[in-house]
Formats: C-alpha cells, structure tokens, sequence
C-alpha cells in the first residue's frame, strides 16, 4: 500500500468520524428536545409553580454567563485542529494547556459573577419582589449553585475542544448523548427520594465534575500524547486563541439580538400574551435551525484541517457538498414546518394559537436562508475570516431589531416582527455572507446563486409527493401526522438523493456508509 493510499485512508478514516459525530449530535439534539417535552410537566408538578420559577430565573442567568467563554470553544478546537494536521505534538499540548488554564480562570469569573448577583437577590430582593423571605433565599442560593455548575462546565469546554480538534467527534457526540440521558435519569432519581432544588442542582454540579473526567480520558484517547501542564501555557498561545475568539465574541452579541430581541418587542410594544402566541413559532423553528446547526458541525473542523494542508481542491469541493447537503435537509424541514404546522399547532396548542402560523412560516423562511449559510459560516471560521461574519452578524441583529420596531409601528403587529427578521437575514445572509466567501475561494457570485437556483427547482421536484400526500392525508392528529411525516420522507429523501446529487456524491455517501474508501 503506497503511502499516498494509506494517507488518503487516514482522511477518510477521519471525515467518517466527523460525519458520525454530527448525527450524533442531531440524536443528542431530538433526545433534548424529547426530554424536555416528558421533564416540563414533571418539573412543574413535583416542584409547585413557586419553586418551578425559582428554577427557571436562575436559570436564565446561564444565558449570560455563556458571553464569558468569549468564543473560545471555537478557537481552541480551531488552534488544535491545525496543530494535529500539521503533526505538531508540542503545539498541540501548548494550546490544550492554554485552553484549559484560560477557561479554569473564566469559569472563576463565571462563579464570583454568579455570587455577585446571588448576594444581590439575598440582600434586596425583598424590595422588588413579593414571595416570602424564604423563597427570595431559596432563589439566591440556587442562581449561586447554578452558577458554580455552570463555572465547572468551562473547563469541560476546553477538553470538549481537544478531542473534537482530535478529529473524534464522534465520541464527544455520543458522549453527550449519554450525559444527556444520565441527566434525566439523576433528576427523577433525585425527585423519587423527596429532593427538591437545592439537591437538585448539587446533583447536577457532581454530574459536571463526572463529566469533566469523562472529557479528559476522552481527551486521551482522542490525542495518546496528550500532556496538560502549567509549563505548557504560553502567552504567545493564549493571545492567539483570544484574537480569533474575539470576533467570535462579537458574532455571539449578534446571536442575542436575533434570536432573543423578538419576543422583547412583542412584549414591550404589543403585549405579553402575544409573546407566547410569537414564541411558539419562534421554538419551532429554534428546533429547524438546531437540526442544521448540529447536521454541518463536522464541516468547522474538516475544513480547518484541509486549510492546514492548503488542500484547496477538496476545500472547494467540501463547500459544494456541503451546499448540497444543507439545501437537501433543510428543504424537507421546512416543508414540514409550512405544510404541517397548523394541523400540529391546532393539536399541539389548540386552535387558538393558529394566529401564530403567518409567524411560522416567515420565520421558517428566514430560517431557510441562515441554514443555507452554515457551510459559509463554517468556512469563515475555519479559515480566521470569521470577521465578516461577527460584523455582519451584528449587522444583522440591528436591523431585524429596526425594522421589527418599525413594522410593529407600521400596525403590522406579530407579522412585522417576523418580517423584520427575514428581510435582516435576507440582507445579511442572502447577500453579505456569499460576496464575502466567493470573494475568498475566488468563485464567481452569479455561479453561486445559480448553484442555489438549482438546488431549489431539485428540492421543488423531490416535495412534489409529499406535497400530494399532506393534501389527501394530513389532518390535525399525532398518529396521522407521524404517519404523514414518514411517507413524505420515504418519498423525497431517495428522490432528492438521486436528482440532487451527482453519482460522484452517492459513491462517496455509500463509500462512507459502508465503510469503503471512497476515494
């Protein structure tokens, strides 16, 4: 075997990986999105309305205190990733020590932020709030516990970081798999015995130092030569890694005011009751964007790695098959998300809600856009241009939050705040983002838009059957939509594999598969 065989074999060996690995992280996101559903009425009923909303504001703080990892998860799996493809050991020990000595110190200030704000709650709250004196304690000490487990959980960041930059992210994803299930079991475990809050959190805490182990033995499997040590921190490395999570900090702070200014301006311009009628819409189409986020993840990483080695043919050709793939997937999501949404919101929420479908679809299409972005996006950041995206992303968010505003104004109420987010991801997504990226691959930009135009007459022809089928057959029951659901997929998935992609993407989707050399 010569030894470019053996190294084309390595390459396969690895993308198989990668690819395993974000099927497991979709498996990781639908069990989530399972337990959640089985666990919302089991939280509520065994820790009262009360207690059930001491949870839920402690942990909204969890939202902010993710704006410390200052985009670092990114970059340490970036820096370790070329490190690994380019053979280099002792840079790839310098950047996991680095990671790791950086994330303990921001997971400490993660931890005196949350005391900060619990000692805030203990001493004052009183004024602001009317719950008893023992419930305002009880929330003080579960937003600081919270916070200590959320403070563990940075330093498992950067061990999450190695082994993913180790090309295995296929046993991170099955790995969180299992912590997710084990979760939910340690929760009704605690429940069953009479626990309430505050064992339910210290629970949750050990569970995260577990997990932490976990990581490292994951971390050195993934890398066999891993050596972590405060003598492998480097200044040098650590300026490296904050440079290229900067923008990746400001692309987070564009993230926040997309996705969480429109329920804001629901609320603050129409009323409360409309943010639930929005926000409904809104987690549907949370669900479709997780999908596609979790489906192209394996594409950060293989494209860094084949930066590393200047591979730019299969650089281009990972791009193209990455644009198929989105538009493929994505294309069948949102068809159910259009086609099914209203016998599943009548089920689901009652015939009441249905004032949210006009919501559901613009969102959907706005959604359609962003998906169509992740292999652009994911180029940006595997090459350190992922500037173009934290500008635009920002860019992005100030828009949506403008013309929300100004469509609301407008008395086009919940719709206008919808339209707001499509016409920014239009402008931003639909636009910016490819101009920049065929810039950078020297692609032309016509070709570009001609490529999606054909993808989408493909994804046109493929939903034709099931667009026959939900005519004849929907109707708003579970069974029926299940079934519904499962025929449409029988019907597009081989047609769009045949008619979407050309015989060089199926031998290597079989090669992949069945475990074959595609090459």
């Amino acid at each position: 075997m010569t030894e470019n065989h053996k190294e084309n074999n390595k390459e396969t060996g690895y993308l198989r990986r990668l690819l395993g690995g974000s099927m497991l992280s979709i498996v990781n996101l639908l069990v989530g999105i399972g337990i959640s559903f089985i666990m919302a009425p089991i939280f509520i009923h065994t820790l009262g309305p009360r207690h059930n909303g001491i949870w839920v504001t402690a942990s909204v703080f969890t939202g902010w205190y993710a704006l410390l990892d200052f985009g670092l998860s990114h970059a340490v799996s970036r820096f370790f990733t070329k490190s690994f493809a380019s053979g280099n050991e002792e840079d790839c020990n310098t950047y996991a020590s680095t990671g790791l000595f950086l994330y303990v110190i921001l997971g400490g200030m993660a931890f005196l932020f949350a005391a900060v704000i619990g000692l805030v709650t203990f001493f004052f709250a009183d004024s602001f709030f009317t719950e008893e004196i023992q419930d305002i304690n009880l929330l003080a000490a579960v937003i600081i516990l919270v916070g200590f487990a959320f403070a563990l959980d940075f330093p498992l960041r950067s061990l999450y970081g190695v082994t993913t930059g180790a090309m295995r992210h296929d046993l991170a994803g099955i790995t969180s798999v299992v912590f997710r299930i084990l979760g939910a079991g340690v929760t009704l475990t605690v429940f069953y015995f009479g626990g309430r809050l505050i064992s339910l959190v210290t629970v949750n805490a050990v569970l995260v130092m577990i997990q932490i182990f976990v990581y490292y033995l994951l971390a050195r499997h993934a890398f066999p030569k891993l050596h972590l040590s405060r003598k492998n921190v480097r200044k040098t490395h650590a300026v490296a890694l904050f440079g290229y999570s900067f923008y990746g900090f400001i692309a987070q702070i564009g993230d926040l005011i997309i996705y969480r200014v429109d329920n804001l301006v629901v609320g603050a311009m129409m009323s409360l009751s409309a943010v639930t009628h929005y926000n409904i819409a809104m987690t549907m189409v949370d669900y479709y964007k997780g999908l596609l986020m979790y489906a192209s993840a394996w594409m950060v990483t293989w494209l860094t790695f084949l930066d590393a080695r200047k591979d730019r043919e299969n650089t281009l050709q990972t791009m193209v098959f990455g644009y198929k793939f989105c538009s493929c997937f994505s294309g069948f999501i949102v068809f159910g998300l259009v086609m099914w949404g209203k016998p599943f919101l009548a089920r689901w929420m009652g015939t009441d809600y249905l004032d949210a479908m006009p919501c559901l679809v613009i969102l959907a299409a706005a959604a359609t856009i962003q998906a169509m972005q992740e292999p652009n996006i994911r180029y940006l950041y595997a090459t350190s241009n992922h500037h173009y995206f934290a500008f635009t992303n920002v860019l992005e968010g100030v828009l949506n939050l403008g013309m929300s505003i100004l469509l609301v104004r407008m008395n086009y109420g919940m719709v206008g705040v919808a339209l707001g987010t499509l016409i920014a991801a239009f402008l931003s997504r639909g636009i910016l983002i490819p101009f920049f990226v065929c810039r950078l691959l020297r692609q032309s930009l016509l070709r570009y838009y001609a490529r999606f135009l054909g993808y989408l007459l493909r994804m046109a022809v493929s939903l034709i059957l099931p667009g026959i089928l939900t005519v004849f057959l929907v109707e708003p029951n579970y069974p029926r939509l299940f079934l519904v659901g499962i025929l449409s997929a029988v019907c597009y998935f081989p047609t769009i594999y045949y008619i979407g992609l050309n015989a060089g993407d199926r031998k290597k989707i079989l090669g992949f598969l069945f475990r074959k050399n595609p090459s």
